[in-house]
């Protein structure tokens, strides 16, 4: 389910992505866990449907750029969730949509062997 969720992610960071933008994807550390962050270089998200965008059916108003069915980023959070971690977006303060990944030590029991 993970790998499905990433992909998909990274699917939409490409398809909202400026034309001659690119993706950036970082894996980090954090106290307790890992996070992983997807930025695209496109327009954003309207402030007012930031928290919208979570809920099942919601389609933003920049829908309209590339197909999809819409309740995806619902589903993420629910998977993430179910995996002990969560994600949020935010919009970058130059252009763009950063989506973040954060999983716990428990959700990433390999990182916790050293």
């Amino acid at each position: 389910m993970l790998e499905r969720v990433i992909d998909n992610l990274i699917s939409n960071a490409i398809k909202y992505n400026d034309a001659d933008g690119k993706i950036e994807i970082t894996v980090y550390d954090m106290p307790n866990g890992s996070g992983l962050r997807i930025r695209d270089h496109g327009p954003g998200v309207r402030e007012e449907e930031k928290s919208l965008l979570f809920r099942p059916l919601f389609r933003g108003a920049n829908a309209h750029m590339a197909s999809g069915n819409g309740p995806w980023l619902s589903v993420v959070r629910r998977i993430m969730s179910i995996h002990g971690g969560d994600v949020f977006l935010r919009n970058t303060s130059s252009h763009g949509l950063e989506l973040t990944l954060v999983f716990s030590d428990a959700a990433c029991p390999d990182r916790m062997r050293g």
